[in-house]
């Protein structure tokens, strides 16, 4: 199957029917976020109950980069237009800002 748009892409992922990890994932997704068309494509970042945020290639679904330092569950992401920053939220009480690029933290907010 062709997944051709963001929305085909994010129905598929997050649909109630297809509830299942994400290849990469050990527990279920929560959350997608994507970025803005850049000269590179565009990507996508997925929270996950496994407390390990991950970076993708918006339109293979390739995996690049997993963010790790959250202690509980990831219930929200976000990602700049540009996909050089990317933003979480976990069950931890923080809220984490990463350097998209090379996966350090940048910030953490408790």
């Amino acid at each position: 199957m062709a997944l051709n748009t963001r929305k085909n892409f994010a129905s598929v992922f997050c649909s109630r029917q297809h509830r299942q990890p994400a290849n990469g994932h050990t527990r279920p997704v929560v959350d997608l976020a994507f970025s803005g068309f850049t000269e590179k494509g565009y990507f996508l970042i997925s929270a996950c109950k496994d407390g390990k945020p991950m970076m993708r290639q918006g339109d293979t679904g390739d995996w690049l980069g997993t963010f790790e330092g959250h202690k509980g569950a990831v219930w929200g992401v976000a990602l700049s237009q540009d996909a050089s920053k990317a933003a979480s939220g976990a069950a931890d009480f923080i809220a984490k800002v990463w350097d998209a690029v090379t996966g350090e933290e940048i910030h953490s907010f408790q």
